[in-house]
């Protein structure tokens, strides 16, 4: 039974398969705008040149040479524009770099006062309060 439903089914698919395929092969032989085929030969459809006359082909290449001096121009100004910025970054880089040594020899003073304020706290010889203010003590 089960063999029967199968060749069935095999049958009935093939049978959708080439309803369809003469259903797309009908319709492709009856209509009549199809593009030619690909070694047939037919004729180029014909190309319309624009008109151009001397006088207008001239005009047009002086306005594109016009444009490409404003462009160049641009570039300049913008390549110039950059120089600058790029200018400003180095002095930039320059004065950050000063500022981050300066402030390397501050810590490093700060932390020589720091040692020097511990070894004079430790010999006794001075007092330093919770609020930070330093005291010598009585003798």
């Amino acid at each position: 039974m089960r063999r029967f439903q199968a060749i069935l089914a095999a049958l009935m698919i093939t049978g959708a398969i080439a309803a369809g395929m003469w259903a797309v092969g009908a319709d492709a032989a009856m209509n009549a705008l199809t593009l030619p085929g690909s070694n047939t030969t037919a004729a180029p459809a014909p190309v319309e040149m624009a008109s151009t006359s001397p006088d207008q082909a001239a005009a047009q290449v002086a306005q594109y040479q016009s444009r490409e001096k404003q462009y160049q121009q641009q570039l300049n100004e913008a390549t110039q524009k950059l120089a600058q910025a790029n200018q400003q970054i180095q002095q930039y880089q320059t004065q950050l770099n000063d500022a981050s040594q300066r402030l390397s020899e501050a810590d490093q003073q700060i932390q020589q006062f720091q040692t020097i304020l511990t070894e004079l706290q430790r010999r006794g010889l001075i007092r330093i309060a919770q609020d930070g203010t330093i005291t010598l003590p009585r003798r």
